[in-house]
């Protein structure tokens, strides 16, 4: 008899554990991790029959099928994520998350930490709302995001919408679109461009190469020293040609291009070195946009 209810009291015990909820903070990290796993079952038993993520003034709906499209387009980036940061408040869990993904390197914000205001409903993950991303450059995600959307309407326009097509389908073409603007240069329709470094004010000069390439271009220009002053010059012949250069010590830095025989100086400086090797490679790729996102006069 005390082995029978011995034996009854273990399954009730053993029963009850299998059965105990998740808490808040469980059921977050859980359904982070799932993603993380790719594993799709375990984020249905988190999520409840409807959730609604929100971005700014954007809701989207899903049921359970609609949001395993949303999990297979996310997958297509190899996106990533870590819980940086989690707390409960009123019922709900504000979480730090830093993502990482394919769409967020080539958007120049990766990882791309954000917080989150997630709501439950039956303890189930019913809402998730974007609070706010610290540290995240919109203006550059923009700048990226744009340039690759003109450039594929231009160039590729059976790809044109892959930006707003949030399925598995929509996001291999966003891959293939990144792909096809990084490298949109090949060898039978690529301008040769000499590429050449003059340093010391002049003094010193120095062919990098009469062929160059976008892996040359960024590679000279991240190995300079910009304590120092160089002048970074592109060219086809002697009257099409762009040039970046300064230091970041007194000078400062500027840009200046010569087309057909006639210059032009921008009207503000270049930010960043970064924001020189942007330049450059846009007079390398000839789509213009050096022009559109800087002033000369």
């Amino acid at each position: 008899m005390k082995n029978t209810f011995l034996i009854l009291f273990l399954l009730h015990f053993l029963s009850g554990c299998g059965n105990q909820k998740l808490t808040h903070k469980e059921t977050v990290t859980k359904y982070y991790n799932a993603f993380n796993s790719s594993d799709y079952n375990k984020i249905k038993t988190l999520i409840n029959d409807s959730i609604t993520i929100i971005e700014g003034d954007y809701a989207m709906p899903f049921t359970h099928d609609s949001f395993y499209e949303h999990f297979k387009w996310d997958s297509i980036f190899k996106s990533s994520y870590e819980v940086v940061e989690i707390k409960e408040k009123n019922n709900q869990i504000i979480v730090s998350v830093a993502a990482n993904s394919l769409r967020y390197e080539f958007l120049k914000n990766n990882p791309l930490t954000c917080h989150y205001k997630i709501s439950f409903n039956s303890g189930k993950i019913s809402k998730i709302e974007t609070l706010e991303c610290n540290g995240a450059d919109w203006d550059i995600w923009q700048r990226q995001r744009d340039s690759l959307v003109s450039w594929i309407n231009k160039k590729y326009p059976k790809l044109d919408g892959f930006i707003h097509d949030l399925t598995m389908n929509g996001a291999i073409n966003y891959l293939k679109a990144i792909e096809l603007h990084k490298n949109r240069k090949t060898a039978k329709n690529q301008t040769q461009m000499e590429l050449m470094v003059l340093s010391n004010y002049g003094a010193e000069e120095k062919i990098i190469s009469d062929s160059t390439s976008i892996e040359q271009i960024t590679k000279t220009m991240k190995n300079l020293n910009w304590n120092k002053f160089h002048q970074v010059i592109l060219s086809t012949d002697n009257n099409n040609w762009i040039e970046v250069g300064g230091n970041l010590y007194e000078d400062g830095l500027s840009s200046m291009y010569e087309e057909n025989g006639k210059q032009f100086i921008i009207n503000k400086p270049p930010l960043s070195i970064d924001h020189m090797i942007e330049i450059l490679i846009s007079y390398f790729n000839e789509d213009g946009e050096f022009k559109k996102e800087n002033r000369y006069e």
